[in-house]
């Protein structure tokens, strides 16, 4: 994923995040923290990224029984990761993510 400030140059990126292995398919801006960013890819990952580091903070799984239990960074984020909102179901890639519009992330 690369970053861009238009204002600032169009010929090199800002920043680049490195974490999916193939394509992304869908990335969405958290709503209420303009530091946190959730990308889905081609990879089957759903990762959530923060934005001030330049790293993914955790890699959410495409199983809603589990509720993120198998991933114990995604439990450390204060909910962030259960305001995600996905348009697949378990085992299936996920083509849309987006931050609920009911939760504060």
């Amino acid at each position: 994923i690369k970053l861009w400030d238009l204002r600032a140059s169009t010929s090199m990126p800002l920043a680049t995040l490195q974490g999916h292995e193939q394509g992304v398919l869908s990335l969405d801006w958290c709503p209420h923290d303009d530091t946190l960013l959730v990308s889905s890819g081609k990879d089957n990952r759903t990762i959530l990224w923060d934005l001030l580091t330049l790293q993914p903070i955790a890699d959410i799984p495409n199983d809603p029984v589990n509720n993120y239990n198998a991933d114990a960074s995604a439990s450390d984020l204060n909910g962030s990761a259960s305001n995600i909102y996905s348009a697949a179901a378990a085992q299936q890639k996920r083509y849309h993510v987006q931050w609920s519009p009911l939760k504060r992330g």
